[in-house]
C-alpha cells in the first residue's frame, strides 16, 4: 500500500473572482405561445376547469365533514397543475397566484395547494389574461388542471402501494414514510442592492437592517410552519390511532430547507385519507427492502498463515463501518478496532450488542476487513501494518436488514451526530441499499439526507451501488428472470430494473460499482464477465436527473452459471474476492473466497479515501472525492474508438472507471496533478479562475507528444427534496470551463466573468469525452454537469498547449434565493504524458512554485 511521495499533488494558482458571465434563460415551449395568441380560449378553459374542481372538492368536503369521527384537514385545496415543462424556475406560481408548491413531477405535473379565497385570485388572473391586462401574462405558463385523483397517487405512492392501494386492507396496521412541504407561500426579501456611490452610510446601514430584520423574520415563519405542519400531522395520525415512530426534519443537521419526513404507523383507513386529502404530502413510501447476499458455499480458503497485523499508527484515521456490526475480536482486525465507539444502533435496550450476527459468516466483518485489507491477503514479507482505525457502527440484524420501524435517514442523522460531530469521524462506508431500483420521482429521504449530512459537515460516505439479485418480480427482476426472458449478460445490465438502487443515487455519496476479477471455465461452469467486465449483478447508472451513477468501480467479483435452463448460479473461489469472514455464527477459516457482491467493492474505495485522510488530514473530504474520481480510469482505457452506444455503456457500468491508489495519492515523472487547497466557497452568479503553467518545454513545436488532461470538480450544495430536476434539488449548483487550446487569458476571462470586456479568441475547443452539452460531446445521451462530482478527460497534442492553462468555477442559481447562501467546492487536474515519453512533473512544478512565490511577493509589499 506505499505510494510514491517523492511527486506530491501541487497547489492549483488562484487567479480571480468576479460575477459570472450566464447564459439565458430556457425558451418557454410552444404550447406557451399558444396559449398567448388564443387568450379568450385558454382563459375560458382555465377558468372551466378551476371551477369544476372547486365544486368536486367543496362535495368531498361536505360528505366527509358529516363523519366527525375524522380528523379535520386544512383549508387549503390540493390541486394538480400542467406547467410549461422548458420553464426551470416555478416560483411565479406563489409569486403571482399565491399558490403552494407542493411537489415539483415530470414532464410539467406540478401538484400546488391553495386556499380557496386564492382560488378566487386565480380565476381573475384568468379573466384579467382573457383580456391581456398587466400583470396576467403568468396565466399562459399554466398548460391545465387535471383533476383526476389517480394522477396525483400515482406520483405520491411508491410502486409497492400502488400494486395493492386498491385492496388495502383499511383495518391493517402499515409502516410507511411521509414527505411533507411546509415552505408554504414564504419568500425571502428582495436581494438588497449594492451601496451607490454617492448614498451615505447611515442611510445604507438603515436599509442593511432592515433587510436582516426581514430576513429573519422569513427564516422564523419558516421554522413556524414547520414545527404547525408537524403537530397537524401528529394530529392526523392520532385520530386513527396510529404513531409516529421517527420524524427527522430535525434542527440542525437534518433540517430540509422545504419539508420534512416522517416515519409512521397507521391503519389502512388513515392512510388512504392521508393520501387522498392532505394537501401537503408528497410522497408516500414503504420502507426499503434490503438486498441479499450472494453466498452459495463451495470450498474453504484456508490462509491461517497470514501474519499477526501490525495496528494502525496513532495519527490514522477512523472509518465509520456503516453495517452488520464487526467481529471485533478476530484476529485480522482487533488491533484496528477502537471499542470505545462501537455502538449498536438496532436494539435502544442492548447499544452494546455490536457483534456480526449475520450467518453464515458475518457481513459487517467483511466490510471491514476489505479496508483495512484492500489488496487481499498475498504479501511479500512478513509484515503488514493496518493503514487505519475502525469504528463499529451496527445498524443491521442478524438477517442484515435495518428494523422496519427504523429510519435509515434518521439513523444516518443521528451517526453523523455523534461519530462527526462528537468524535471528528469523516469518512463512512455504507455497504447497504435496497433490492430495488431507485425512484426518479424525487430524490428519496435516506439518499437526501446523504446530500444534506454531505453539505453541512465535512463528511464522506462510500456508497455501494447495489446488486441485481437472482430472481424476483416487478421492479426486483432478477439474473435468472432476464435469462428465462431471453436477455443475456451484459445486455440485462442496462434495463431499468437494474438501475443503482436507492440511497446510491446520492449525488454527494461516492457510489461505488463492481467489475470482474477474472474470467473462469471448468467445462461445467463458466463466469458471465471477464476480467475487468462489469460484474453480473452490479446495477447501473444513469443516476437521477442524468447525474453519472456509479461514480467508480472495484473488484467485487462475478458468478457462473452452469448449462441448465435456467441455469444454476454460483460463486467459484476464482470469481470472489478474498475477504475475512466471521466465525461467530459458523466454525471456518478467517479468510475466504465464498461471497461476492457490491458490498465488497466499495470498502476498497473507502480504504483509498482512508489513505488520503492520513496524507492530507487538513483537506476537506471533497478533495478525497475528486482525488479517487480523478485517478479513476476505465480498465480498457479512456482511448478506445468506439461507438457512441458501447461508450454510454461503458460509462453507465464503469462511472469514471477503475480507482488507482497510487494515482490518487501521488503522481510519477510523467504525470502531474493539481489540487485545490481547502474548501472553497462559491455564491450563485459568481465565478473563481485558476492556471496552470505549462512549460515551454513541453510545448515544443516539433514535438507530438500526447498528453492526457483529466479534471475533476467536486461540490456540495444545500438540497431540498420537494423539486424534480438536478438545478431545483440544489440551492446553488456549480459547473466549470476551462480554455480553449491556445486561447489567451484576455479571451477566458472574457467567457467567464461578467464585467470583461476582452476580445474572443478563435481557438479550439478540448474534445472532451462528456462536456455539458448531451448531443455535442463524444458519449451521447449524458453530460458532466449534472452531477456534483464532475470528471472529463480528453487527450491533446502537446504542441496544442497554451503557455497557461484555465480553469473556471462558475456558481449557478438554484431553488435559493438567499444571496448569502453557498456551494463549496474542491477542484483537482492532473497532465500526464501517455506514452512516458516526456517528464513533465518536475517541468510544472519548478513553474508553480515561481508563481506562488511571486504570489506571495506581491502580497508582502501590498503589506
Amino acid at each position: 500500500m506505499s505510494t510514491n511521495n517523492n511527486f506530491p499533488h501541487l497547489e492549483l494558482i488562484s487567479l480571480s473572482r468576479g460575477q459570472a458571465r450566464l447564459p439565458w434563460g430556457g425558451e418557454e415551449s410552444e404550447q406557451t405561445k399558444t396559449n398567448k395568441l388564443g387568450k379568450p380560449e385558454h382563459s375560458q378553459k382555465i377558468q372551466n376547469k378551476i371551477g369544476d374542481w372547486r365544486n368536486s372538492w367543496h362535495q368531498q368536503m361536505r360528505e366527509r365533514n358529516q363523519d366527525i369521527s375524522r380528523p379535520t384537514l386544512p383549508s387549503s385545496v390540493p390541486i394538480q397543475l400542467e406547467i410549461d415543462p422548458e420553464l426551470t424556475d416555478i416560483d411565479y406560481l406563489r409569486s403571482t397566484f399565491n399558490f403552494e408548491v407542493v411537489s415539483e413531477l415530470d414532464n410539467g405535473f406540478v401538484i400546488v395547494a391553495s386556499e380557496d379565497t386564492n382560488l378566487d385570485n386565480f380565476l381573475n388572473k384568468a379573466s384579467d389574461f382573457s383580456q391581456s391586462k398587466h400583470g396576467s401574462g403568468n396565466v399562459a405558463k399554466i398548460h391545465n388542471l387535471s383533476l383526476e385523483i389517480p394522477k396525483r397517487l400515482d406520483a405520491i405512492l411508491d410502486e409497492k402501494l400502488k400494486s395493492k392501494w386498491e385492496n388495502l386492507d383499511l383495518n391493517a396496521e402499515y409502516v410507511v414514510e411521509v414527505g411533507i412541504e411546509c415552505q408554504g407561500t414564504l419568500a425571502l426579501p428582495k436581494e438588497l442592492a449594492e451601496k451607490k456611490v454617492d448614498e451615505e452610510e447611515d442611510r445604507y446601514a438603515l436599509k442593511v437592517a432592515k433587510y436582516n430584520t426581514k430576513r429573519e423574520e422569513y427564516y422564523r415563519l419558516k421554522d413556524n410552519l414547520m414545527i404547525e405542519r408537524e403537530q397537524e400531522l401528529e394530529r392526523f395520525i392520532r385520530a386513527y390511532d396510529g404513531s409516529i415512530l421517527d420524524m427527522f426534519e430535525g434542527t440542525g443537521l437534518s433540517k430540509f430547507a422545504d419539508s420534512f419526513t416522517a416515519r409512521i404507523q397507521i391503519k389502512g383507513a388513515g392512510l388512504k385519507d392521508l393520501a387522498l386529502n392532505y394537501p401537503f404530502i408528497f410522497e408516500i413510501n414503504t420502507p426499503e427492502e434490503f438486498e441479499h447476499l450472494f453466498h452459495i458455499k463451495e470450498i474453504e480458503i484456508d490462509n491461517e498463515n497470514f501474519p499477526q497485523p501490525f495496528p494502525p499508527d496513532e495519527n490514522s484515521p477512523i472509518i465509520g463501518i456503516i453495517d452488520s456490526g464487526i467481529q471485533e475480536g478476530h484476529r485480522l482486525i482487533s488491533s484496528a478496532i477502537k471499542p470505545e465507539l462501537s455502538r449498536s444502533f438496532v436494539d435502544p435496550d442492548r447499544i452494546n450488542n455490536v457483534a456480526d450476527e449475520v450467518s453464515p459468516s458475518g457481513h459487517g466483518t467483511r466490510v471491514a476487513g476489505a479496508v483495512l485489507y484492500p489488496q487481499g491477503f498475498s504479501i511479500e514479507d512478513n509484515q503488514y501494518k493496518l493503514p487505519c482505525y475502525i469504528a463499529n457502527i451496527r445498524v443491521l440484524d442478524s438477517s442484515n436488514l435495518i428494523p422496519e420501524k427504523i429510519s435509515p435517514s434518521g439513523l444516518l442523522n443521528k451517526i453523523t451526530s455523534e461519530y462527526y460531530v462528537t468524535h471528528g469521524i469523516r469518512i463512512f462506508n455504507h455497504s447497504i441499499g435496497a433490492s430495488v431500483p431507485c425512484r426518479f420521482n424525487h430524490m428519496s429521504s435516506w439518499a437526501a439526507m446523504i446530500d444534506k449530512l454531505s453539505f453541512e459537515n465535512d463528511v464522506l460516505f462510500v456508497q455501494s451501488a447495489g446488486n441485481i439479485g437472482d430472481e424476483g418480480t416487478g421492479p426486483r427482476t432478477g439474473i435468472l428472470d432476464y435469462i428465462r426472458m431471453g436477455k443475456g449478460y451484459p445486455d440485462y445490465l442496462y434495463e431499468a430494473a437494474s438501475r443503482i438502487s436507492n440511497p446510491a443515487q446520492s449525488l454527494n455519496a461516492l457510489t461505488v460499482g463492481s467489475i470482474c476479477l477474472d474470467s473462469f471455465n471448468d467445462g461445467d461452469r463458466t463466469s458471465f464477465g471477464g476480467k475487468n467486465q462489469p460484474s453480473s449483478f452490479s446495477r447501473t447508472g444513469l443516476g437521477i436527473w442524468g447525474a453519472i451513477k456509479p461514480d467508480v468501480v472495484e473488484y467485487g467479483g462475478d458468478m457462473a452459471y452452469d448449462g441448465g435452463f435456467p441455469p444454476a448460479l454460483t460463486t467459484p473461489p476464482n470469481v470472489c474476492p478474498e475477504l475475512i469472514r466471521s466465525s461467530l455464527t459458523s466454525v471456518g477459516p478467517e479468510t475466504d473466497r465464498d461471497e461476492v457482491g457490491t458490498s465488497f467493492s466499495t470498502p476498497k474505495v473507502t480504504a483509498i479515501a482512508a489513505q488520503l485522510a492520513r496524507m492530507l488530514p487538513e483537506e476537506p473530504t471533497l478533495l478525497y472525492r475528486a482525488l479517487i474520481a480523478n485517478a479513476a480510469r476505465w480498465p480498457e482505457g479512456y482511448l478506445d474508438n468506439l461507438v457512441p452506444d458501447i461508450l454510454l455503456q461503458k460509462l453507465r457500468s464503469y462511472g469514471y472507471g477503475l480507482v488507482n491508489m497510487e494515482r490518487s495519492l501521488s503522481n510519477n515523472p510523467y504525470r502531474v496533478t493539481l489540487i485545490s487547497s481547502g474548501t472553497t466557497d462559491i455564491k450563485a452568479r459568481e465565478a473563481h479562475t485558476y492556471k496552470v503553467p505549462i512549460p515551454a518545454e513541453m510545448r515544443t513545436v516539433g514535438d507530438e507528444y500526447d498528453i492526457l488532461i483529466e479534471m475533476t470538480l467536486s461540490f456540495a450544495a444545500n438540497p431540498r427534496r420537494t423539486r424534480k430536476s438536478f438545478n431545483n434539488y440544489l440551492s446553488i449548483w456549480v459547473d466549470w470551463k476551462t480554455s480553449h487550446l491556445g486561447e489567451s487569458q484576455e479571451s477566458f476571462d472574457h467567457r467567464i466573468f461578467k464585467e470583461s470586456n476582452g476580445r474572443l479568441d478563435r481557438a479550439e475547443s478540448i474534445p472532451w469525452k462528456l462536456g455539458n452539452r448531451d448531443d455535442h460531446n463524444q458519449i451521447k445521451n449524458a453530460k458532466r454537469n449534472k452531477s456534483t462530482l464532475q470528471k472529463d478527460w480528453a487527450v491533446v497534442k502537446s504542441h496544442d498547449l497554451p503557455d497557461e492553462f484555465y480553469l473556471g468555477i462558475i456558481g449557478h442559481s438554484g431553488w435559493s434565493k438567499d444571496p448569502n447562501d453557498v456551494s463549496k467546492y474542491a477542484l483537482t487536474i492532473s497532465f500526464e504524458a501517455i506514452n512516458r515519453d516526456i517528464e513533465i512533473y518536475n517541468m510544472v512544478k519548478v513553474e508553480v512554485e515561481r508563481l506562488h512565490a511571486q504570489a506571495h511577493i506581491e502580497i508582502d509589499d501590498l503589506l
